[in-house]
């Protein structure tokens, strides 16, 4: 391991800026960052232990990492859903399977005697569905994941 520290740069309006920082490189190494459009990019070699040989560099623009939703309950009773940013909550309450059952989260809820709360969250046309029963109490009763 020759490299002990590298950047990723990408130039945006003329000027270059480092999305991304890791320490050594070797095979199939992989650095995740923000997905950027860009007309340049580079890697700089910030500390190394020797010459660096650097045989092959690649960009690949992966699909973005979804996460569940996080579903939680106030103990005044409030719900609230919790996504990821940049996604957009849906939720719907009891036991309606139908999709038009479902609201855009916008604000915390009331639920004060528990009861099915299910949310999914989009971004990009990917989601990711999440069940949960919360009984009268702060408790959770079930909960189910899937992606979609």
């Amino acid at each position: 391991q020759r490299v002990k520290a590298w950047s990723v740069e990408v130039q945006l309006d003329g000027q270059w800026r480092e999305i991304g920082r890791a320490t050594t490189i070797g095979y199939k190494r992989v650095l995740r960052v923000p997905t950027t459009t860009a007309s340049k990019a580079r890697i700089r070699i910030l500390d190394a232990l020797a010459c660096p040989a650097i045989n092959n560099v690649s960009l690949y623009r992966a699909p973005v990492l979804m996460r569940d939703p996080v579903i939680t309950r106030a103990p005044d009773g409030m719900v609230s859903i919790d996504a990821p940013e940049g996604a957009t909550a849906f939720y719907a309450v009891g036991n309606e399977p139908l999709k038009k059952a479902f609201r855009e989260y916008r604000e915390p809820f009331a639920l004060r005697e528990g009861g099915r709360v299910r949310a999914y969250i989009m971004r990009d046309n990917r989601g990711v569905r999440i069940q949960r029963v919360l009984g009268t109490k702060e408790r959770l009763l079930k909960s189910s994941s899937s992606l979609y």
